[in-house]
């Protein structure tokens, strides 16, 4: 009987305390690199395009990045809220260049627009970033159907114009870009990574997104075009603050001990981790990323289960884009030959 149990503990202690010690080593890694080794990624001379850049979480990259000396270009559908973010831009570095236009994310005309006139003039963007977005808060029985279509329309429909339109002038403009790599960054939230009460209207578009994105990655492996997935928490910005005018009670409740980070915050962790696919902007959220599935089932041996599943996903996505690069590579041979 000892025998049995000094067996059993052994196996406790090699099959879960181990592995439990060394995620904990990870997670104190994280931690540090997450707080004291971050770095900005550089885009001096660069151009820069940002969409939804009149307020929020647009308006504090527009700030941030401005002061590298690049190219920038901001967009909005508000021109007066544009002009204003433009002026500070060139308070903060008059050195660079900061030209604003009127663009409504879900008009293909205004985003063709956009890339055509940026394009002409400082050359192919080596960054992108869409921060333009809505959320209604509400219960499903309260909600109008227009406000599920509306949100869609923005959220989901707007990213999938921009990225359509990013990749026709990426086809037409190829041999004269020199950037190895163009970061691509869709920022969705984090409740694109988990669900939650009250955001019914919400969380579906945000899903969509990371979903298109998921899927979209692929298709652009033989391209310069890198794609990233922003899903931050709360922040502090005019879109939270008229949010929570109509969020019911037991959300704001819910949500009174989360924490918020502000638009500056937010866009420094972004800024520091382009050399992720999906980035997040706290380390409970690099968990969440990871362990996303067992908020919605945690059965014993769907737990036991999940280090094999990480080393299959792994292995897995390895081999989808070995054989997606092949092809592609067949497919170039032949049109060569042709």
């Amino acid at each position: 009987m000892l025998n049995l149990v000094l067996t059993f503990l052994k196996i406790l202690f090699i099959g879960i305390l181990i592995p439990l010690i060394i995620s904990l080593f990870a997670y104190i890694y994280l931690l540090i690199n997450f707080y004291f080794f971050r770095k900005e990624k550089n885009f001096k001379n660069k151009h820069v395009i940002i969409l939804g850049a009149s307020s929020g979480l647009g308006e504090a990259l527009s700030f941030r990045l401005i002061k590298q000396e690049i190219k920038l270009s901001i967009a909005s559908r508000r021109e007066q809220e544009l002009k204003k973010v433009q002026k500070k831009c060139y308070e903060l570095n008059n050195k660079s260049i900061c030209d604003y236009y009127i663009v409504d994310i879900t008009k293909e005309e205004d985003i063709k627009n956009l890339f055509e006139k940026s394009i002409k003039k400082n050359g192919f963007p080596s960054l992108i970033i869409n921060c333009a977005g809505i959320a209604h808060p509400g219960f499903i029985t309260e909600l109008k159907m227009e406000t599920y279509i509306s949100d869609m329309n923005l959220n989901y429909f707007g990213n999938l114009k921009l990225l359509k339109e990013i990749i026709n002038q990426y086809k037409q403009n190829i041999s004269s870009i020199k950037d190895d790599i163009i970061d691509i960054i869709c920022v969705g939230s984090c409740l694109g990574i988990i669900g939650s009460i009250g955001y019914t209207s919400y969380c579906p578009t945000k899903f969509a997104l990371k979903g298109l994105l998921d899927s979209l990655k692929y298709e652009l492996l033989n391209t310069k075009l890198n794609l990233h997935y922003y899903g931050p928490s709360n922040m502090l910005t005019p879109g939270l603050v008229q949010e929570n005018k109509t969020k019911p009670q037991i959300v704001t409740d819910m949500e009174s001990n989360a924490k918020n980070i502000s638009a500056d915050e937010a866009s420094i962790v972004l800024l520091s981790n382009l050399d992720k696919y999906m980035i997040t902007s706290e380390p409970d959220l690099e968990l969440l990323k990871i362990a996303t599935y067992y908020m919605n089932e945690n059965r014993l041996i769907d737990i036991l289960l999940m280090p094999v599943a990480i080393l299959g996903i792994i292995f897995t996505r390895k081999s989808i884009e070995k054989n997606i690069r092949k092809n592609y590579d067949i497919l170039d041979n032949k049109k060569k030959t042709e």
